[in-house]
C-alpha cells in the first residue's frame, strides 16, 4: 500500500459521520470536504452509498495538511498518491514559482485509476 509522504501525522477515517449520528451530506458540508473529492460524481456516490473515506496528512509540519475524500478506500488511496499538483485539495495547481493559481490547469489532472466495482 502506498501512502503519501508525511513527516508528521497521517489519519484515515471511515464513516466518521456515523459516530455523530449525522447525515453524510451534513457532515461533508460541516467539514467543507466537497472540494476534497476527485469529482462531483465521486461526491454524489459517497452521499448515495453513505460511504465516506477521508485521508488527511501533514507532509512537513503539524500545522499544514493535505486531505482527500472518496466513497471507497481504493479511491481515497489513489487520490492521495497523485502527483502533488494533481492531488485533490490542491487541484488549484499552485505554481511553485510564485505559489499562485494557474487557472488553465484547474481540473486537468488525470483521474486516478479505479479498481473493483
Amino acid at each position: 500500500m502506498n501512502l503519501p509522504e508525511h513527516k508528521c501525522g497521517l489519519f484515515l477515517s471511515h464513516n466518521e459521520h456515523r459516530g455523530y449520528y449525522e447525515k453524510i451530506a451534513d457532515f461533508i458540508e460541516s467539514l467543507e470536504l466537497e472540494d476534497d473529492f476527485e469529482s462531483k460524481e465521486a461526491l454524489r456516490r459517497s452521499i448515495d452509498t453513505d460511504e465516506l473515506w477521508v485521508l488527511q496528512w501533514y507532509p512537513d509540519t503539524p500545522t499544514g495538511f493535505l486531505r482527500v475524500a472518496a466513497p471507497t478506500l481504493v479511491e481515497v488511496l489513489a487520490a492521495a498518491t497523485q502527483p502533488t499538483d494533481c492531488r485533490v485539495g490542491t487541484r488549484d495547481a499552485v505554481s511553485p514559482e510564485n505559489e499562485s493559481v494557474d487557472p488553465t490547469s484547474i481540473g486537468t489532472c488525470p483521474p486516478p485509476e479505479r479498481q473493483g466495482p
